[in-house]
């Protein structure tokens, strides 16, 4: 099944499919792409996606405490993974998100249309009262980015 969750002018967000298992493998391996997350590109395989996507198989959308993966597609082509947004349902108040644009896919404003699209998602749709998102300060597209759909920087961090 592919359900649409958010449809914006260009892409569509929605549940991930088993056959987009491949192709998001194959970004996540990517060095460039896993450079400021928290995967390590050495070691993920279709295996890691194939239990990522089944922990999330069971679980209702939205459940707090919990992480889901949802796929970013053009709107004419749902069944191609661009890219991906993961959310993490803190509470009935609060949510983290991230974001993975596929290389080829990238500086053709996917994220930024997407990523703003569903954040309004989650404040008028499903009543959320604070999101928020970890950057990597190094990661100025991302920073900007999140800037550009109405995020502030609160702060910045070294992790040691």
């Amino acid at each position: 099944k592919m359900s649409t969750i958010v449809e914006t002018n260009r892409f569509r967000i929605r549940y991930f499919v088993h056959s987009d298992l491949p192709t998001f493998t194959a970004y996540r391996q990517n060095p460039e792409i896993a450079l400021y997350q928290s995967w390590d590109p050495t070691t993920y395989n279709l295996e890691k996606a194939t239990q990522l996507f089944n922990s999330m198989q069971n679980l209702p959308f939205p459940s707090n405490n919990t992480w889901f993966q949802l796929a970013i597609t053009f709107k004419e082509q749902p069944s191609t993974l661009i890219g991906d947004i993961a959310i993490h349902f803190i509470s009935d108040d609060d949510a983290e998100i991230g974001f993975t644009v596929s290389p080829q896919y990238q500086r053709m404003g996917v994220a930024t249309e997407t990523v703003g699209a569903f954040v309004k998602y989650l404040f008028n749709k499903l009543g959320r009262r604070k999101v928020t998102a970890l950057c990597d300060a190094k990661n100025l597209a991302s920073c900007t980015l999140l800037e550009k759909v109405g995020f502030e920087r609160e702060g910045v961090y070294d992790v040691v």
